[in-house]
């Protein structure tokens, strides 16, 4: 997790931010890692047997996330389908869901909004792509250690940047709460 506050990210002219704090933990995953997910992080079940799984750093992250001034939101590109619903589930499963008290968005969501007037929009055959990878490839040029956690966190927070106050004022408008997103009413 790489975090910045809202003020820096607003008012900063330069990236990258020279505040920003940083949790980085190799978690040991408790399922098998798909070949295709692996061969593109470059992670596998024998690399990370020695970490910890998750409910034994879960203090961490929870004490990481109370340190930092609210509100805080958490950001995740595809985030709603990939992301949210799996860190809520192993929190769940910690029994550390409980009083968690922070908000999410989709940084994918965000960026077409942002970006949809504009026609040349990371064109990929024919299509608009709106991959991390696109998106900075656009915005911001040609990305280097594509697909490390931290470098996609740092390169995710560099394309928001480039128009921050039409992503913050998407932030602002569809950030829902952690704990009850994409979770269906009966």
């Amino acid at each position: 997790m790489v975090t910045v506050d809202r003020q820096t990210f607003h008012q900063s002219k330069t990236f990258p931010f020279r505040v920003h704090n940083k949790l980085v933990q190799c978690i040991k995953p408790e399922v098998y890692i798909d070949p295709k997910a692996a061969q593109i992080s470059g992670l596998d079940n024998k690399i990370l047997e020695h970490q910890q799984v998750f409910k034994e750093v879960v203090s961490a992250v929870k004490a990481f996330l109370d340190s930092l001034p609210r509100p805080v939101c958490l950001l995740a590109h595809n985030g709603s389908r990939f992301d949210y619903p799996i860190l809520r589930d192993e929190l769940e499963r910690a029994g550390a869901l409980e009083n968690l008290d922070i908000y999410c968005c989709d940084t994918i969501d965000a960026m077409k909004h942002i970006l949809r007037g504009d026609s040349a929009s990371c064109n990929k055959k024919g299509r608009n792509s709106f991959s991390l990878n696109a998106l900075y490839s656009k915005l911001c040029g040609r990305r280097k250690n594509a697909h490390q956690a931290e470098q996609d966190c740092l390169d995710l927070m560099r394309v928001c940047h480039h128009d921050s106050k039409a992503f913050l004022e998407y932030i602002d408008s569809h950030a829902v709460r952690f704990t009850t997103h994409g979770i269906k009413k009966k």
